[in-house]
């Protein structure tokens, strides 16, 4: 019984120290924990304007010290004077991020700086507009508002890493100086850049807008001439009456819209396949040179890309490419160089859609020309082979439409009507050869001229 009840103790002994040791272990780690968050809230430096509206001044800072190296700076909506100035007296230059957590910050420099941060900018307030007129490069390339909230920054945006503009809000570049950074500006789903510099670029290399996302100008000239443009699902570009030039345009099942202003390419178009027709509204300028249209085909939609933008060009013309796709043309389009259709089908929806008629239109073989809506369409037009599906090098879509050019065939041809009349004005002819033309499909096709080919 003795030794017993030693072993007992002895046990209970061995267990009230192992237990005061693992205690003693957790206060360790609960005091190692409080020093670190501790020292992580003294990287945050949070701004109450309580003295006056300088960063210098440690009277504005809750911490009653103004800022240094590396820190985090927040401007919460709970700050007596949101008028906020960065001054040379401050010394430093060098933070984390910044956080402007309320609208009706006005916050600027007094000098002509720039900031360096870490991370990024952020507006976390849901409604109305900060402002914040200081130049900065963001370290991770990113700034991020709130939905509902709007962020003016007036200063150069510089730095290597891109732009990404996040967050659901909106971004407003402003002021008269270009910015700098490099790479790609990036505008994510549901949030919008509206690009408002005076006699400035905003936009400074490549753009890509995301599904949903928005991009609208505010004044002329935002991007930079060889921007090239890549749009996903929903994406919109909006010149909203203003003009611009860019580079070359990726689209899918996204809107370009520019009201009464003008996109002028520097570069080709490509449509990509999608559920939803990318559209390109407004007036387009092909900048000078022909340009390639590629078309990605949907089975299920008609056209893949519509342009109803009214296209002009000197010594300018349109090449559509893309298997089986449709690309629609239904502007009154000024463009004097040729067009040529070199995949699927070119749909045409008024009397002007091919441009200027003294250049004339080029149906390849194995593609089409498309009339459609009681349209009489002026063009001299060189036709080749069986059309699209059998369809014809040119068919009748759909109303009743006239060809008032002359038919030049490049080949045996065949031209057809689905529904309705289409009717040639201009003599068919042959040239030097021997070509046959031949009707498909059960709409009526008219000739009001003598013809010249000889295949029969």
């Amino acid at each position: 019984m003795q030794i017993n009840g030693l072993v007992k103790q002895l046990r209970d002994l061995v267990s009230v120290r192992k237990t005061g040791r693992a205690k003693k272990r957790q206060l360790t780690q609960m005091n190692a924990m409080e020093q670190l968050e501790t020292r992580l809230l003294l990287t945050a430096d949070v701004w109450t304007g309580a003295s006056s509206n300088l960063w210098s001044d440690n009277g504005n800072w809750q911490d009653g010290t103004a800022p240094t190296t590396g820190e985090d700076l927040i401007f919460p909506a709970s700050a007596t004077n949101m008028t906020s100035v960065y001054d040379s007296g401050l010394g430093v230059s060098d933070f984390g991020s910044i956080d402007i957590q309320s609208s009706g910050y006005d916050i600027s420099t007094s000098f002509s700086s720039s900031l360096v941060l870490t991370s990024g900018l952020s507006a976390t307030y849901g409604s109305s507009i900060s402002n914040f007129d200081i130049s900065f490069a963001p370290g991770n390339g990113v700034v991020a508002v709130g939905a509902g909230a709007t962020l003016e920054v007036g200063g150069v945006i510089s730095g290597s890493s891109g732009l990404e503009v996040s967050g659901g809000g909106t971004l407003q570049t402003a002021g008269t100086s270009s910015n700098t950074y490099s790479g790609t500006t990036t505008v994510d789903a549901g949030t919008t850049l509206v690009l408002d510099k005076s006699s400035a670029t905003a936009v400074p290399g490549d753009l890509t807008i995301n599904a949903t996302g928005t991009v609208q100008l505010a004044q002329f000239d935002q991007i930079s001439d060889s921007t090239n443009i890549v749009m996903l699902a929903g994406a919109t570009l909006d010149l909203n009456n203003f003009d611009d030039a860019i580079g070359g345009l990726n689209m899918t099942g996204s809107t370009v819209s520019t009201g009464t202003g003008t996109i002028t390419l520097g570069g080709d178009v490509t449509s990509n396949s999608d559920t939803t027709t990318s559209v390109i509204s407004g007036n387009m300028d092909l900048g000078g040179a022909t340009r390639t249209f590629t078309v990605g085909n949907n089975p299920q939609l008609d056209p893949d890309l519509s342009i109803t933008a009214n296209i002009s060009g000197i010594g300018a013309g349109i090449i559509s490419g893309g298997p089986n796709s449709q690309l629609r043309l239904s502007g009154n389009n000024t463009y004097d160089g040729t067009t040529t259709i070199t995949a699927g089908a070119i749909e045409i929806a008024s009397d002007n859609a091919l441009g200027a008629s003294s250049a004339g239109t080029v149906v390849n073989s194995g593609f089409s020309l498309a009339l459609l809506g009681n349209i009489t369409v002026p063009e001299p037009i060189t036709i080749n082979g069986i059309g699209f599906g059998g369809l014809g090098a040119i068919f009748n879509g759909n109303g009743n439409n006239a060809i008032n050019g002359a038919i030049t065939l490049g080949a045996n041809s065949t031209i057809g009507s689905l529904s309705g009349t289409l009717t040639f004005n201009g003599a068919i002819s042959d040239g030097p050869s021997s070509f046959a033309l031949t009707k498909a499909y059960s709409g009526t096709v008219a000739f009001t001229n003598a013809n010249n080919y000889d295949g029969g």
